[in-house]
């Protein structure tokens, strides 16, 4: 049901609107490998310094679903397919902590995945057959990948309370490792590309660079284009990201810039890396782009990064060393952890918090936490919603006031009942 209710709002505002009719996960059980575990510091403010253990692990599921999904196309005309089985795999994290002395040992346990997983999708019926149901397989896959983005892949953790009695959000979050520079200090191996009537075509190189799940929720960072170029260099170009895991992966897109709307620009290929890997050669690594994940392609990315680690000294956000407008100088980090003594029935209560930083302005971003409603276990009157939302400073956005405005949003209860609103 958390599925169901989590994608159907999305589905039913695609172009071909879609319901869930059946929804089987299988008995499948996941298979792990190439389990790495190890100690890590937990905790924010005057929690800092907890003790946890982090699980880093590689999950595969080839599940064996029954999954019958509804393609509105008219008001009269409404088909049915299914998805027979889906195959995910991806590096996941499961971090416990903080450490106690007593059993059951752990408060909480918290995960999701370092990147976004690997995602299959195979499907029977009228979508295979159906010309206008032709975009339902990426579209479906696409939905999937950002719900999964927006609640299990980094910054985005689940978090489970183990231990209600000795249980503090603020004692199981996990700051980031800090920020990461990245810049594609040059490329090679470009080829003059033949054109119709025999013309020949240097190609215009420019350079996308995305860090983890980054992409869904701001754009790549973009290099400048290299006109007529076989050995683009971009090395006072860079971009800043928050690195929350040193094995997120670094996507870099290379592609060859052509002119106007109908003359899309042309992939040249692909490149990724982690950036532990990236930092075992010494930040900086040359990269062979290949296509479509597989084919090689003679193509050459030479990538750099610096790690800048987060510090309360707040020097850098009036250093020149952080000014520019891909560059970052800090991080606002706004925890909402409960609300306290709701003043609505119990059994209608579907409470969340709205966090909206710098309205209505140019650097306005909205972030929600999850709805909290009437549960065993769980007290829908004073809730617990324990999510963290990080805010990358630019130097441009100091230059005005971006005040945090909190709104506490009480909406449909799941037995029905309307919503009191904020």
């Amino acid at each position: 049901n958390t599925i169901k209710d989590t994608l159907e709002p999305t589905l039913k505002d695609l172009k071909v609107p879609l319901h869930f009719v059946k929804l089987d996960l299988g008995d499948v059980p996941i298979r792990t490998k190439n389990m790495f575990i190890h100690r890590v510091d937990c905790g924010a403010g005057k929690n800092a310094r907890q003790t946890g253990i982090q699980i880093n692990v590689d999950v595969e599921w080839d599940g064996n679903c029954d999954i019958m999904l509804q393609a509105t196309l008219s008001k009269s005309a409404k088909i049915t397919f299914g998805v027979k089985a889906i195959k995910l795999s991806g590096r996941m994290h499961i971090l416990l902590s903080p450490l106690t002395t007593e059993l059951p040992v752990i408060s909480a346990v918290q995960y999701g995945f370092t990147n976004p997983p690997n995602i299959q999708l195979e499907f029977t019926g009228a979508v295979k057959t159906v010309t206008s149901l032709s975009f339902v397989q990426s579209a479906l896959v696409g939905v999937i990948q950002s719900s999964l983005a927006s609640m299990l892949v980094l910054p985005n953790r689940m978090v489970m309370p183990i231990d209600l009695g000795s249980y503090d959000y603020l004692d199981t979050y996990q700051p980031p490792v800090g920020m990461i520079r990245l810049t594609a200090v040059s490329g090679r191996g470009f080829k003059v590309a033949k054109k119709v009537r025999l013309l020949k075509d240097v190609p215009d190189v420019y350079c996308k660079i995305s860090l983890g799940a980054s992409k869904a929720v701001r754009p790549p960072f973009r290099t400048s284009t290299k006109k007529n170029n076989l050995t683009p260099s971009w090395r006072d170009e860079s971009g800043d990201f928050i690195l929350y895991d040193m094995d997120q992966k670094i996507y870099v897109e290379v592609f060859d810039e052509d002119k106007g709307p109908l003359d899309p620009d042309d992939e040249l290929g692909e490149a990724r890396i982690s950036v532990r890997d990236l930092f075992r050669n010494d930040g900086i690594c040359e990269l062979e782009l290949e296509l479509e994940g597989k084919d090689k392609t003679g193509c050459y990315i030479t990538l750099s990064a610096e790690l800048f680690h987060l510090s309360e000294q707040v020097h850098s956000l009036s250093s020149l060393k952080y000014e520019g407008k891909d560059q970052l100088c800090g991080l606002a980090t706004i925890i909402v952890t409960k609300a306290f003594d709701i003043p609505v029935p119990k059994e209608d209560a579907a409470t969340y918090v709205k966090v909206m930083y710098g309205e209505s302005s140019e650097n306005e971003k909205t972030f929600y936490t999850g709805i909290v409603t009437d549960y065993p276990g769980y007290d829908a009157l004073n809730p617990m919603y324990d999510s963290v939302f990080h805010v990358p400073i630019t130097s441009a956005m100091l230059q005005r006031d971006n005040g945090i405005v909190f709104t506490l949003i009480d909406g449909e209860g799941a037995n029905g009942t309307t919503g009191h609103g904020e």
